[in-house]
């Protein structure tokens, strides 16, 4: 990886560059450790502060993590991928298996759920008005952070009208077997049809970036869900925050 000085891009650019090829290749894996600052000197032939500015670019797009004493660390974990345009459909997966928890087994992943809230809040602004609803009126919340072979990758804000706020299922903080949806569908009689779907990147906020253990310059995918019944009434929206650097998003669109 030695620094061309006839390229018109930086030294520092080449050095990064050399090292995300590396990343991305799979020469370097998640968690493995890269060359000392002294050899990426050596080996570039390039200046102490040029290296560090090197490994500062990579740190900024979340490819490495460097920790204090130890070194500087390839951050490139897997992708899960989720099948939006099937992932809903019961006859794509077990019976009785909620659609992550489908995807992830098929896909050698280890999910797990844990459901740290359950209760009534006022109704954000957009919430209010994909439900039909006013304002910072009563909504039944609850917050769940699913993990990825024991990693945080999603948090997840569902809201429910205030009618189903003393349901003793849906009021419990506890995962819900089979899934929130099967449980709307078979137990509450609910004639589900379709689901409506949003997708934003941004930036993390600090208690996001801490809930999900994200490294600085991980962005997160906002997926907004409003679920549908036959009647096209609303009963549902979930706010997906959803962590950059470990999923990937599929859709099949009809094409005329």
């Amino acid at each position: 990886m030695t620094v061309n000085p006839g390229d018109p891009t930086p030294a520092y650019a080449q050095i990064a560059n050399g090292l995300r090829r590396r990343i991305t290749r799979g020469e370097l894996r998640d968690g493995d450790k890269l060359p000392t600052l002294g050899e990426l000197i050596e080996e570039s032939g390039s200046a102490l502060g040029t290296v560090r500015q090197a490994i500062g670019q990579l740190e900024s797009e979340g490819l490495v993590v460097t920790r204090q004493g130890k070194g500087t660390f390839v951050r490139h974990p897997r992708r899960m991928r989720r099948e939006g345009s099937t992932r809903h459909l019961s006859q794509r997966r077990p019976e009785g298996t909620p659609p992550m928890k489908a995807e992830a087994k098929k896909q050698d992943f280890e999910r797990g759920q844990e459901v740290t809230t359950a209760r009534l809040e006022p109704a954000p602004t957009k919430v209010a008005e994909l439900l039909g609803v006013s304002e910072g009126d009563a909504l039944l919340l609850r917050r769940v952070l699913l993990t990825l072979d024991g990693e945080p990758a999603q948090v997840a804000l569902s809201y429910f009208p205030q009618e189903f706020a003393e349901d003793p299922v849906l009021r419990t903080a506890a995962e819900v077997p089979g899934g929130v949806h099967a449980y709307l569908k078979r137990e509450l009689g609910l004639p589900l049809a379709y689901a409506v779907e949003d997708l934003v990147a941004r930036m993390p906020t600090p208690d996001e970036a801490a809930a999900l253990r994200l490294h600085p310059g991980t962005p997160v995918v906002d997926l907004v869900r409003t679920l549908y019944t036959q009647d096209d009434r609303p009963v549902e929206v979930t706010v997906f925050a959803c962590a950059g650097d470990r999923f990937e998003f599929r859709y099949r669109v009809p094409v005329d």
